[in-house]
């Protein structure tokens, strides 16, 4: 058949429809913008898988630290000069969030982020700490105590969305055939109340202590999730994209059948009504989990990675996905930056293109490293076309 576009490779994949090839889309962009940086101070500093357009400014940095050839090339350059397609996560690009009357206030210094919520109800506060490759980590969870449940329910109430349409319009314009554009979602409430504001340890005492309020609160993020949602289903774009980056050894398999599959079931009829395809980010040990995906209703998993970092064979993943589901199965990142390791990248690849066959997205597991050797990428490749 005529060679297809990254896009629309990718596209018809998870249509169920003829494709060339394996997609291979790698995320770069850590990678890219710690090599263009090089070890100099960041102006600014991206979120994985971020849109990074051609006319931001980190594309006019010498970028020592890149490999001669790539040098006077942007994101989008490179991957097509390595033939992969590129992935890229639109944060907050479909939607404006303000507050009625609530204010947030950030202070930064080289070694923390601290962040405050101020409400008539009270004020909550989180801090982050900064590490030397600008990474970030919590320090301290915005939710501290029962009482700060009744603020957070307060902010959640005192949220507005509101459509933003015309930057996704930009970056679709800007990705082109290259790759395809990621509407992020907001993670589900629990995703949430774990991964943000916090903590896994405290929400389990909380689910203990207070069983009625934490209920309470889920049901209130809930319904005004569902505002996001509904401008998810207007937006331009066709993919639709929620991460809670989900493990079972943070969220277990219980969990996730009361807290999370009837949030991803509704979500996914009302965007699948609107013709969008749902992406979920699951990067994390699976193999408990894996039998509730078919009834998730999401379309493609993405970041999954195989043992060791996960606990399940690429093989087991293949047969865990339902009528219709796809998944990004990826070597693991550590290998990119293990010495003389190009035999078991590619050893690597070969076994996941062999066990997971027509359902499968190839990349690396679930991102390229900063300090990575990006000439597999290209070995990659080669593969994939071989086959």
């Amino acid at each position: 058949m005529t060679a297809l576009t990254h896009r629309k490779r990718f596209l018809n994949l998870i249509n169920g429809e003829k494709v060339d090839k394996v997609p291979f889309f790698p995320d770069l962009s850590k990678w890219y913008e710690a090599n263009r940086y090089g070890e100099g101070p960041r102006e600014r500093n991206y979120l994985p898988g971020e849109l990074i357009a051609p006319e931001d400014t980190i594309n006019r940095l010498p970028g020592q630290a890149l490999p001669a050839r790539f040098r006077g090339k942007n994101i989008f350059e490179i991957h097509a000069a390595l033939d992969c397609g590129i992935p890229v996560h639109g944060y907050d690009i479909f939607y404006k969030t303000t507050y009625r009357n609530s204010e947030i206030i950030e202070k930064h210094s080289p070694e923390r982020v601290t962040t405050v919520i101020r409400t008539s109800k009270g004020e909550l506060r989180e801090i982050k700490g900064m590490a030397a490759d600008h990474s970030q980590a919590i320090l301290e969870h915005f939710v501290k105590s029962e009482g700060d449940l009744d603020i957070l329910t307060h902010i959640v109430q005192d949220t507005v969305y509101s459509p933003n349409f015309g930057r996704v319009e930009k970056a679709l314009s800007i990705i082109g055939e290259s790759g395809y554009l990621n509407l992020i979602i907001p993670r589900s409430p629990m995703g949430r109340l774990i991964h943000n504001y916090m903590g896994v340890e405290a929400v389990t005492y909380a689910l203990m202590d207070y069983p009625e309020k934490m209920q309470c609160l889920l049901d209130i993020m809930r319904e005004k999730d569902r505002e996001v949602w509904t401008l998810a289903t207007a937006a331009p774009g066709k993919i639709a994209f929620m991460a809670d980056n989900m493990d079972e050894f943070l969220i277990s398999p219980d969990w996730y059948r009361s807290y999370f599959l009837p949030v991803y079931q509704e979500m996914n009829a009302l965007l699948h009504r609107a013709n969008k395809k749902v992406l979920t980010h699951m990067d994390g040990r699976l193999k408990n989990i894996l039998p509730m995906i078919p009834d998730s209703g999401f379309d493609v998993l993405d970041g999954c990675t195989p043992s060791p970092v996960g606990n399940y064979e690429p093989r087991e993943l293949y047969a865990a996905l339902g009528r219709g589901q796809y998944a990004y199965c990826g070597v693991p990142a550590a290998l990119f930056i293990e010495e003389n390791s190009e035999r078991r990248v590619l050893d690597f690849t070969r076994k996941i293109l062999d066990e997971m066959g027509d359902k499968l997205i190839l990349n690396v597991g679930d991102i390229m490293p900063e300090k990575g050797n990006i000439d597999i990428i290209e070995k990659m490749s080669d593969r994939v076309n071989q086959r």
